[in-house]
């Protein structure tokens, strides 16, 4: 019938349109999903790993500033900006450790704890030289030997922890950006397929319901115009071939009984 005709036309349609929906929220998904990989992983472990290098290199800093004078009172507010250091590095700690680490970021960091404990137990040591107004071996001590060895290692350690977390971000980022141009690109593939395939649904609706609808049109203005031998091809059982088939059936018994009305004329005439 042509509401069976509509129905699964226009149903398909909706079902298209509801593959392409479908398509780019599974794409949109996979974005999302990368997106949150980089806000919650790669970012705050980036961000982490900074706050844990500039708490050493501000440690570092304060300690040449702290050699620097000699006055107990100036020397203390510089220990007090060594404890503050300490607190940033803390902090930054206190972010980073529940985050997920790969292998090699776990034993880079590893070796860091290790090593910056190491640099803590020669600090009051060292403290106690430039405490005691003993400067010079106090930066002998810092600038040479076990404690320059140590802070570089730890500084190369935090640097290469940074440089894993800013990779993982790119790649994710890429990921991102790669995904987001397939879910383009397929769902433009899909909504141009979904478009033909709506095109060619018209075109058959139109010659199926349009094109016999003229058809019988024409067949009844001839019959309009008296004659009586036009015929509609019957072309189906649906709804337009029950019509062809009533109009045939009309045109059929006018024409019967236009005969029989000649006929008995004829006869009378006679």
């Amino acid at each position: 019938s042509i509401s069976t005709k509509l129905f699964c036309g226009f149903g398909l349609l909706v079902v298209l349109l509801l593959g392409v929906s479908c398509v780019g929220l599974i794409q949109l998904k996979h974005v999302a999903a990368q997106t949150d990989e980089i806000n919650i992983r790669w970012l705050p472990s980036v961000f982490s790993i900074q706050e844990i290098r500039l708490g050493v290199a501000v440690y570092r800093r304060q300690q040449y500033a702290h050699m620097s004078v000699s006055d107990a009172p100036t020397m203390d507010k510089y220990e007090e900006k060594l404890s503050k250091a300490l607190n940033v590095l803390a902090a930054g700690q206190k972010i980073y450790d529940p985050l997920p680490q790969t292998p090699e970021e776990k034993v880079l960091y590893d070796s860091f704890l290790v090593d910056w404990k190491s640099y803590q137990q020669l600090v009051p040591a060292w403290l106690a030289l430039s405490k005691a107004d003993k400067k010079e071996e106090a930066k002998a001590m810092l600038s040479s030997g076990p404690m320059v060895d140590l802070f570089y290692k730890c500084d190369e350690g935090l640097k290469s922890i940074a440089g894993i977390n800013n990779d993982g971000a790119d790649k994710a980022g890429l990921r991102s950006h790669e995904i987001g141009s397939q879910a383009f690109l397929l769902v433009s593939i899909i909504a141009a397929v979904a478009t033909l395939i709506g095109m060619g649904i018209a075109l058959v609706l139109s010659r199926s319901i349009a094109i016999p609808i003229r058809t019988m049109a024409g067949a009844v203005r001839q019959l309009a115009e008296g004659d009586l031998t036009t015929k509609v091809p019957v072309a189906g059982k649906d709804e337009i071939g029950v019509m062809a088939t009533a109009f045939n059936d009309t045109v059929d018994s006018l024409h019967r009984v236009m005969t029989e009305i000649r006929e008995a004329a004829d006869q009378t005439a006679a």
